[in-house]
């Protein structure tokens, strides 16, 4: 009963019986990485309210997310004021989700660091899928299949301080994805097939963007100009051949990389 973490990872369990955490109740840390449950009991983490870390990544793999265990159909057998209520980081990598649902985590919205949610084969997420994690600071998409992103999905973010997109399809990115972000710092979107980053990015409070290895060959006027932070904006490896005279204006930066380019 007075567990505190509990590391079931890379084993040929079958099948996770409902009840196994229920005698203890002091868990912090739950890892069983590598195992696909099918089914997964949904009420496994019911009223650990100390639960902080839970890694379940490569457990689902059946392509379709677990909605019954983070979002918007919960298991009639947990109090949702004792489940998740200590929770600060999700990893949920290297599954096989295919889409993110609308209101995907509304019973884990206190996660307040980090959600990882790379190389899990996801194609589409749907506008309202982070309805509610206002605490998040840190969200990972890398290595997955999104070629589109909705303009709001992350304006519930409020705390968001990083997002991290590398290797995905991505074909545009605009300033607006990340508008009203107070706390927002860095994005890396390196690695996609982004032809060209559009808005006005002075309307975003950033500091870091990455952006490398893409398709961008252009740099219109005034996108990056009197951007309201000493900013570190990395485009090597595009195919930039235009920057308009404009583009920088009133904007001081720490580092400006434009190497293998056509400038």
């Amino acid at each position: 009963p007075n567990l505190n973490i509990l590391d079931l990872s890379y084993n040929d369990l079958r099948m996770i019986p409902a009840d196994l955490l229920q005698e203890n109740r002091r868990i912090m840390i739950f890892q069983m990485y590598g195992i696909p449950v099918d089914p997964f009991p949904n009420s496994l983490f019911c009223d650990l309210n100390t639960l902080y870390s839970l890694n379940l990544n490569g457990v689902f793999k059946t392509g379709t997310f677990p909605l019954n265990l983070f979002g918007s159909d919960p298991s009639q057998d947990c109090d949702p004021m004792h489940t998740y209520s200590y929770l600060g980081i999700l990893r949920l990598s290297l599954n096989d989700f295919s889409v993110i649902p609308n209101n995907a985590f509304v019973r884990v919205g206190r996660i307040h660091n980090e959600l990882q949610l790379a190389g899990s084969r996801i194609n589409e997420i749907q506008p309202d899928a982070f309805q509610s994690l206002t605490e998040v600071q840190m969200l990972c998409l890398d290595d997955n299949f999104i070629s589109d992103l909705p303009l709001t999905v992350f304006q519930p973010l409020t705390a968001l301080g990083q997002v991290t997109l590398t290797n995905n399809s991505l074909l545009t990115l605009d300033a607006a994805h990340f508008a009203g972000l107070d706390h927002f710092e860095a994005f890396d979107a390196s690695h996609n097939f982004i032809t060209e980053l559009t808005g006005k990015w002075s309307s975003v409070r950033i500091l870091f963007i990455r952006a490398e290895y893409n398709n961008i060959t252009i740099i219109r006027n005034e996108t990056f100009s009197s951007m309201p932070e000493r900013i570190i904006l990395l485009l090597e490896h595009n195919q930039i051949a235009v920057i308009d005279p404009d583009a920088f204006v009133n904007t001081w930066f720490y580092k400006l990389y434009l190497g293998y380019n056509n400038v």
